[in-house]
């Protein structure tokens, strides 16, 4: 099922629960509904001589009602009907066709997991939530084609999740430069009595020092910018989609209420100009996943983000994570690079160089002294032991 059918399924399920609420059958129903459109009609307009066309009769009711299109030349619902179940229901467009609040989040949190992971495809069957697998197996049924805005979508929604400390810590450990992730290729020695030649010692750390420039500069992209495929790289440990859905559960609705607003007047306004500018009005795609999606996409709700985003980053309270961010971004690049300078011809010391370079340690080094001064001198990042 794809997530528009999901949708059709909830409009045909508001509209069951109304009718057996009511205590109607399938042709009582259809006159019920016949009468409301006619009510509202004479409210709005007085007009008393309207014969309103509903588009809703005793024979596709029952096929509405299982969320399955009737007529395959029209759109699930056609406006008439929209109006007809608006005026039934009692209810505006948008909780006909998206539901209560607390249904329209859920869409909108579908949504937004759907950016963060961007198709990325995902080991699932290590998560033992159900609820989890149930959410993603939904927001990949939104078929997502990635590009930048999905992509910066995605990122910001990432950065949000980092507020949580248990993701930091992971996010951290895996997405800085991730030397745990090569424990065969560098190691200084074949076996216990037989060393690597220099040339190869060399070959490993040219191209250890390539990785880590490239990581690096993944992360000074997406810190700036918000693109770049960050979530690949942190799930480059597949156990790490674990720590994504804990953290998603604990931000997304501090991001959702951020939108929310935003995304349903969109919607709305999206409904109030079907049929014009020459868009035919009896095919009408405002449940595609793709409409739902421009929505979200769309430039004034990639920036309410950024603005809160910007917030927390001067907010005292939220502030160190992101001070610390840039920080390890430079320390990292220092080490490694005076690291690297010491050890780069030799081969006996080569797994003092995967040691070093690994941030897990430098993360363990600073923990440790947490709760004391830590002096750091300019003649530790370079090597002019003159300068003063």
């Amino acid at each position: 099922m794809d997530f528009t059918e999901y949708l059709y399924k909830n409009i045909g399920e508001r509209i069951r629960l109304d009718r057996e609420r009511k205590n109607f059958n399938f042709k009582n129903y259809s006159t019920h509904i016949s009468q409301c459109a006619y009510d509202k009609i004479v409210k709005e307009t007085g007009n008393t001589k309207t014969d309103p066309k509903t588009g809703i009769t005793r024979g596709n009711l029952s096929q509405i009602e299982k969320g399955k299109i009737y007529d395959y030349t029209r759109s699930f619902l056609t406006e008439n009907q929209i109006n007809a179940l608006t005026a039934t229901l009692d209810c505006n467009q948008d909780e006909l066709l998206l539901g209560n609040n607390e249904q329209k989040q859920e869409i909108v949190k579908i949504l937004l997991l759907g950016c963060l992971l961007n198709n990325i495809d995902v080991q699932i069957d290590s998560v033992s939530s159900e609820t989890w697998r149930d959410l993603y197996h939904k927001s990949q049924s939104l078929g997502i084609k990635p590009n930048k805005k999905t992509e910066r979508l995605g990122n910001i929604v990432l950065k949000f999740l980092l507020s949580y400390p248990t993701f930091q810590k992971h996010f951290i450990n895996s997405v800085f430069y991730y030397s745990d992730n090569y424990p065969d290729k560098y190691t200084p020695f074949k076996s216990k009595d037989e060393q690597h030649s220099v040339s190869f010692n060399r070959k490993l750390q040219t191209e250890y020092a390539r990785d880590f420039e490239k990581v690096n500069s993944q992360l000074q992209t997406w810190y700036t910018t918000d693109l770049g495929n960050i979530t690949s790289v942190l799930l480059r440990k597949p156990e790490n989609i674990i720590y994504i859905f804990e953290a998603f559960e604990h931000t997304i609705y501090k991001i959702i209420d951020l939108i929310f607003d935003k995304f349903i007047e969109t919607f709305n306004n999206s409904l109030n100009t079907r049929g014009k500018n020459n868009t035919p009005s009896k095919i009408i795609d405002y449940l595609s996943s793709d409409s739902l999606l421009n929505i979200l996409l769309e430039d004034d709700i990639y920036y309410l983000l950024v603005i809160e985003l910007k917030r927390e980053q001067v907010d005292k309270t939220n502030s160190l994570f992101h001070i610390q961010f840039l920080q390890l971004i430079q320390y990292q690049n220092l080490f490694l690079e005076k690291i690297h300078s010491n050890y780069e011809y030799t081969s006996d010391n080569y797994d003092k160089f995967k040691l070093y370079s690994d941030l897990t340690q430098l993360i363990k080094f600073y923990e440790k002294a947490k709760d004391k001064h830590l002096t750091l001198y300019v003649n530790d990042f370079i090597d002019n032991q003159d300068y003063e």
